[in-house]
């Protein structure tokens, strides 16, 4: 099990992809730039996701070379992730 992160929107986004058995990687290097850290990568699904309190300069710097990546801004915009998988799964959805 991954350790849960100190940010409250990271946390929420672990939470969920943890409830729904969604595998995923913290703090991960881009692989286009060995600089940039995304928050999480889902190797399932291929796809990073990137969580900010609020709005950053430093965001586009993180996601301008990459193609699939989620960006939740907000505690609310994590909240309503976790209702959009919930309500996903609920109805049997997979995509294995």
């Amino acid at each position: 099990m991954n350790e849960m992160p100190s940010d409250p929107v990271e946390r929420m986004v672990a939470i969920t992809l943890t409830h729904h058995n969604i595998r995923y990687a913290l703090n991960v290097v881009s692989p286009v730039s060995n600089r940039r850290t995304l928050d999480f990568f889902l190797p399932d699904y291929g796809m990073y996701i990137e969580c900010k309190r609020f709005a950053t300069d430093r965001l586009h710097e993180q996601i301008k070379d990459l193609t699939n990546v989620i960006v939740i801004q907000g505690i609310e915009a994590a909240a309503a992730f976790d209702r959009l998988l919930t309500q996903v799964y609920d109805n049997g959805y997979n995509a294995g």
